[in-house]
């Protein structure tokens, strides 16, 4: 039951971070929301691994994106597991921009 309340208040607070975007910019933004969201809920305890390893860069002194820009790279490989087919594959010219949009 936790899970499923942290679950909760992760998606809620992701709402109302899109709220605050300009309208063009929030059905793009809550489209990679429901894709993560179903990312997290096929292995939240590599979710939870992200989330802490973050934190812990971000009390280093980084800021949010510069820690999850140093963070996620790890964990490249068992994203794209969980993402199956529509993971941009390695080598494939695909990338992340800071701001979560994809660079091709």
């Amino acid at each position: 039951m936790f899970g499923k309340l942290k679950s909760f208040a992760a998606k809620k607070l992701i709402e109302q971070q899109i709220k605050k975007l300009p309208p063009q910019q929030q059905a793009a933004a809550g489209q990679q929301a429901q894709m993560i969201f179903a990312l997290m809920e096929k292995n939240p305890k590599l979710f939870e691994q992200i989330t802490k390893e973050i934190e812990a860069e971000v009390k280093k002194g980084k800021g949010q994106q510069a820690a999850a820009l140093a963070v996620l790279p790890k964990y490249a490989n068992e994203l794209r597991g969980l993402m199956g087919d529509t993971a941009p594959q390695k080598g494939s010219g695909v990338a992340f921009k800071a701001d979560g949009s994809v660079h091709r």
